[in-house]
């Protein structure tokens, strides 16, 4: 029986095909995005409801307003992730390096992509939401690792298997 996914190189467990990533990104993508447009569409639905008469005309203008919302939101979060991992892939091959500046500048330039027939303004604001942004997740992830190996690096095997010998 297979514990999972065996590698021989523990290069090879970091690394991912970009089918890999942009499956897994425009798919957890979409899902958010219509699992926030139903948010909204409730919302904007029991708004709309209230001066209605009937319970199945109240749920049915949520209904209406979640069908509305939810197809919108998921499709444009889902393309989003395809631009943003396109860019990112592009970017490392461009840079011939995989290292934590290849998201910041996938997101920028996603940004972008995404604002760049709105106008100068609109494309400047959100290259820099999107650079900041991924620069703040990418600090965030690389604290986690930090702390997270410092306690692994304090952890002592032989501490825990003398302990164990001594107790029996």
């Amino acid at each position: 029986m297979s514990r999972g996914n065996e590698y021989l190189f523990d290069e090879e467990e970091r690394e991912r095909s970009f089918g890999e990533h942009l499956v897994f990104y425009c798919g957890s993508s979409y899902i958010t995005g219509v699992a926030a447009g139903v948010a909204v569409g409730v919302v904007e639905g029991l708004q709309k409801g209230q001066n209605l008469p009937n319970s199945r005309l109240k749920l049915n203008a949520v209904v209406n307003a979640c069908s509305k919302r939810a197809p919108v939101f998921g499709s444009n979060l889902g393309v989003l992730a395809l631009m943003f991992t396109t860019s990112e892939r592009i970017t490392r091959y461009v840079r011939d390096s995989d290292d934590t500046l290849n998201p910041i500048i996938g997101a920028a330039s996603t940004g972008f992509m995404f604002k760049c027939t709105s106008g100068m303004r609109a494309c400047l604001g959100w290259t820099l939401a999107g650079g900041i942004g991924m620069t703040l997740i990418t600090l965030t992830g690389q604290v986690h690792n930090f702390l997270y190996r410092s306690r692994i690096a304090d952890f002592d095997v032989r501490s825990v298997m003398s302990s164990s010998t001594q107790s029996s």
